[in-house]
């Protein structure tokens, strides 16, 4: 009996080890020729780093040049009805609104 609770030990130790290999940031790149929002968050022009983790609630905004943290926006994944064939940041009226990931059938909705 106690050497099959050490290996059921052993490997509840690795599962939990490996539990923050499967979770992972999606990670896009923006550059703002203009003005952009994004919430609530004004970006100047400039190169910017938007992260979203799987089944995250917040989008993570980081100024590229700074590497500092400007924003951290409320967002909520969607189903689109195909796959979208590149990454693209969806910009409606100077507003961040949408990020499509490639290859993914979700997509993040922000605001």
């Amino acid at each position: 009996m106690r050497i099959r609770a050490g290996y059921l030990g052993t490997a509840f130790a690795l599962f939990m080890f490996a539990v923050p290999v499967w979770a992972h940031t999606d990670t896009v790149q923006f550059t703002a020729v203009s003005s952009t929002e994004i919430g609530t968050t004004e970006l100047k022009p400039g190169n910017y780093r938007f992260e979203v983790a799987v089944n995250g609630e917040k989008v993570k905004v980081v100024d590229q040049d700074s590497g500092k943290t400007v924003a951290e926006v409320p967002c909520h994944w969607v189903t689109l009805d195909k796959k979208p064939y590149s990454t693209e940041v969806v910009v409606t009226k100077g507003q961040v609104t949408e990020i499509d990931f490639h290859g993914q059938i979700r997509a993040v909705r922000v605001g």
